[in-house]
């Protein structure tokens, strides 16, 4: 059985997650591969948002003009995967802040490896159960 989460509830265990506090994609992915609140299926409903948010501001970013984009964005395509995945892990707050391209640039100073990471045990697991 799949289970769905409303955007609501994606932002409230993002939060949970605590991205910001250190960074610890290790201890993040431990959380996720263990089953959000015992639920592995609500993992992988964390998983699919997430996926969902990411692609919302990452093609927002691909709509930027180059010269806006290469302006407040100086990362190559992976850079630029890692910084977007690092704001949806900040949290809603983060998230909804990008209004321009120079809020991205707000961001460059706290990335320190890509939130995506969290996911990888994750991934891992689903690929096993094919």
């Amino acid at each position: 059985m799949s289970a769905n989460i409303t955007e609501k509830e994606f932002w409230t265990i993002i939060e949970k997650m605590d991205w910001g506090s250190d960074f610890d994609y290790n201890r993040i992915s431990e959380e996720i591969v263990n089953g959000i609140y015992g639920d592995l299926d609500k993992s992988k409903a964390v998983l699919n948002m997430f996926e969902k948010k990411y692609s919302e501001l990452h093609n927002y970013a691909m709509s930027l003009k180059d010269d806006d984009y290469e302006a407040f964005i100086d990362k190559s395509d992976d850079g630029l995967s890692d910084l977007i995945a690092h704001i949806v892990g900040l949290g809603k707050k983060s998230f909804t802040s990008i209004k321009n391209p120079k809020d991205f640039y707000v961001f460059t100073d706290t990335e320190k490896e890509s939130f995506r990471y969290s996911f990888h045990g994750l991934y891992d697991i689903l690929d096993n159960r094919k």
